[in-house]
């Protein structure tokens, strides 16, 4: 094999290794919509409660849940909105459905340096 074939097999190997990662962040994400979805599915059919409230890295607080009809969006650049249970969740769907499309996208371009990867090695 030259060093021009070794070197394109490095750069797609390379390439579909940084696809990967990038998957597995995607995934990771997807995981996290999904179970904030069904949090905010709970949240529609509870009441105000007591309850735990995390703060950062496993770390909770004791607080009382008083209003269970709006929650408040981080929408970037530390803007904060208040939004409906119904909209924010919809809005949680719609992310869900993205991560989706950005996996298989991934996925895609994966499959397609695996094949280039066997075309160089024959």
């Amino acid at each position: 094999m030259n060093e021009e074939r070794l070197l394109e097999l490095q750069t797609i190997s390379y390439q579909i290794q940084q696809l990967q990662e990038q998957l597995q962040l995607i995934e990771e994400q997807f995981m996290e919509l999904s179970v904030l979805s069904e949090s905010l599915e709970s949240l529609k059919h509870s009441k105000a409660s007591d309850g735990l409230i995390p703060v950062g890295a496993g770390v909770f607080i004791e607080g009382a849940i008083k209003n269970t009809e709006k929650v408040i969006l981080n929408v970037g650049s530390n803007v904060m909105v208040k939004k409906s249970i119904e909209d924010a969740k919809n809005l949680v769907e719609k992310q869900i459905h993205e991560t989706r499309e950005v996996a298989e996208q991934i996925k895609e371009e994966i499959n397609h340096g695996l094949i280039e990867l066997r075309k160089l090695e024959e």
